[in-house]
This record gives C-alpha cells, structure tokens and sequence, in this order.
C-alpha cells in the first residue's frame, strides 16, 4: 500500500514538473520551483514523517526536539531520554537490546539469553536502527541509539561540565556552535533497584563490546568526568538518548 501512494504521488508531481509553469502545487521544499528533489522530500515525508527542525536548545514544551551541536556527522541529539517529557525527566531504562520496561534486571529475565550469563546470544555488532533498538522501536525510523563513533563525537568535540537543571543534576553537553544537550544523572536499574540516581548518568550505545557477547559500549558520567565504560553487562537497565543521523 505504502508503495503504491509513493508511485502515485511520484506521477503526480512528475506531471506537475512535465506539464505545468505556472502552477507551484507541488513545490513542497517551498523553494519557489517544482523539481526532481520535491519528490525525494515527499518521498522521504511518506516513509519517516515530516523533517523536525534542529535548534541549539528546546524552543518550547513540545518535547523531543533535535538538538544541533555543531558536529561534524551531521548527528542531531535528542533533547530528552527515552521514555521521559523533559530534558530533566529520567526516562525508561532498559537493558539493551530490549525495547520494554520491565520490573526485574537481571540474566533471568534478560530476553537475549536463556536465564544465565554464559548463554548471551549475539544479536549483532551494532543495533542502532534495528528492531532491537528501543529508540527506533519507541521514536520511530528516523531516531535511533547513538553508535560507538556518535558517542565518542560527542565526547570529542563537546564541553562538558556538572550542573543542577530545575532539581536534577547531570551533566551538559556544549558543542561548539553554542547547542546544548542535558543529560540527567538517572542511575542504572540492577535486579529491581535503581541505583545512584543524582549521582551517575549511564547511557547505552548501540554498539556492543567485540570481545563478549555479555557486554555493551556505554556512556558513563558522574560529577567529576564523562568517559566510555565498557563492562557493564547487558541485562542491567539504562537510559536511552536517541540521536538522529544525518
């Protein structure tokens, strides 16, 4: 179905480019001409939804926006966690790979695995953007869990320093161009407990360690650094900051 309305929008602009100078119906980039990348935006519309415009910081109330950083990838992060309304809010945590909440982390509830550590399924290398990522699943297409190289940019090319946002601390992200992203010290989820709230912020990657199948890249940060971390295992529940690539 979604392929036919993609032909049959594609013929009608076409005609419109074909047939048509005098009318601008199809001008849908609204740069004044019907052309060839009206369509690739309309297309483009109709399979992810309409582009979001990225600021340097939240302009309003209507969370999630993109947040421009000035990187270099092109990489816009988001303004709030999974599963939260406000930069400040902590969001859903989940173990990675998984895309639901739960009350319980641990390797006996951990769906990629068969109740023990040792039986950790490979699920690939990367997952930012795939059905087992909770980002893509929660947000849609266009969002997805930050890689290992969106992680590290952001830590490469970003200030960072500890801050209190209305009553919660965490640490903000300055890029060079003046954007600025917060992330909340949100603690982790270990069996059914949440653990160090206000003091430590971990965030999945995407991206899972190479050298075991029971570990994942993560961002950690507390009040005195933001740095990788590596060996904390899949079954705990973290937060989730989706980015959308360019």
């Amino acid at each position: 179905m979604k392929t036919r309305l993609i032909l049959i929008l594609f013929l009608w602009l076409w005609a419109d480019v074909c047939h048509s100078q005098t009318t601008l119906l199809g001008d849908i980039n609204g740069d004044g001409a019907v052309t060839i990348s009206d369509v690739q935006l309309l297309v483009h519309i109709v399979l992810f939804g309409e582009e979001k415009k990225a600021y340097k910081e939240c302009p309003d109330d209507q969370h999630p926006h993109l947040i421009d950083l000035g990187l270099a990838s092109g990489t816009k992060w988001a303004c709030c966690n999974v599963g939260a309304n406000t930069p400040e809010d902590y969001g859903a945590y989940f173990a990675w790979g998984e895309t639901r909440e739960k009350a319980n982390y641990s390797w006996d509830t951990y769906v990629h695995c068969d109740g023990t550590k040792n039986s950790c399924r490979d699920i690939g290398g990367c997952i930012s953007g795939t059905r087992y990522d909770v980002a893509t699943v929660k947000w849609g297409a266009a969002w997805q869990m930050p890689t290992f190289e969106q992680m590290q940019e952001l830590l490469d090319n970003c200030t960072s320093q500890w801050v209190t946002s209305g009553d919660v601390t965490g640490r903000l992200f300055t890029g060079a161009n003046g954007g600025k992203v917060f992330l909340p010290a949100a603690g982790y989820k270990n069996g059914d407990t949440l653990n160090l709230e206000g003091s430590y912020g971990d965030y999945w990657s995407g991206t899972s360690y190479p050298k075991s199948n029971t570990n994942s890249y993560m961002l950690s940060f507390l009040d005195i650094s933001a740095n990788w971390y590596y060996s904390r295992l899949r079954c705990n529940g973290f937060s989730v900051r989706p980015v959308k690539a360019p």
